[in-house]
């Protein structure tokens, strides 16, 4: 399956252009999420999408009627009712909502795949038993048989029949 990059550990490389930069780099405004989102290699939630969840989670739609050009400092909050604005604590813990539900389904996807192994081993598994029987079935039949290979790796010997006209 998917281990080749379960083994490694996984890099973001930003480029800049002065070690000043370096120096005042910071992850979460590159990237436009929040602090907590930053360790995530996938799927991060920006900051305005988190706060269009919350709002919806509230009832209320602040961003159907927004252009998708504008900044967080052009949005205007003004026709959101002032107990339904969220605050930065309610908004880190919409964000921490959305990372609970991303482990969730992480884990959800974990199980799934280690049921598709299995479920493979298994049918291997069948494979081979289903073989040895045939091979059973068959030796009990009548004829001249010979052995041309052995068994190997669970499957089973191979025979040979001699040719036998039929009547």
């Amino acid at each position: 399956g998917g281990a080749a990059a379960s083994g490694s550990e996984r890099k973001h490389t930003i480029f800049v252009d002065s070690k000043q930069e370096v120096a005042d780099f910071d992850a979460a405004k590159h990237f436009d999420t929040l602090p907590e989102l930053v360790g995530r290699s996938f799927n991060r939630t920006k900051v305005d999408q988190v706060k269009q969840m919350a709002y919806e989670s509230l009832g209320c739609s602040s961003t159907a009627d927004r252009k998708g050009n504008e900044t967080d400092s052009d949005v205007d909050d003004s026709h959101v009712p002032k107990h339904k604005q969220l605050s930065p604590e309610e908004l880190k813990r919409q964000a921490f909502l959305a990372k609970r539900s991303a482990r969730k389904l992480a884990r959800a996807k974990r199980s799934a795949y280690r049921e598709i192994e299995e479920r493979s081993k298994r049918a291997a598994k069948m494979a081979k038993a289903e073989a040895h029987l045939m091979t059973e079935k068959l030796l009990a039949a009548k004829g001249t048989k010979r052995k041309i290979k052995g068994a190997q790796d669970g499957m089973p010997a191979q025979f040979l029949w001699r040719k036998k006209r039929l009547k």
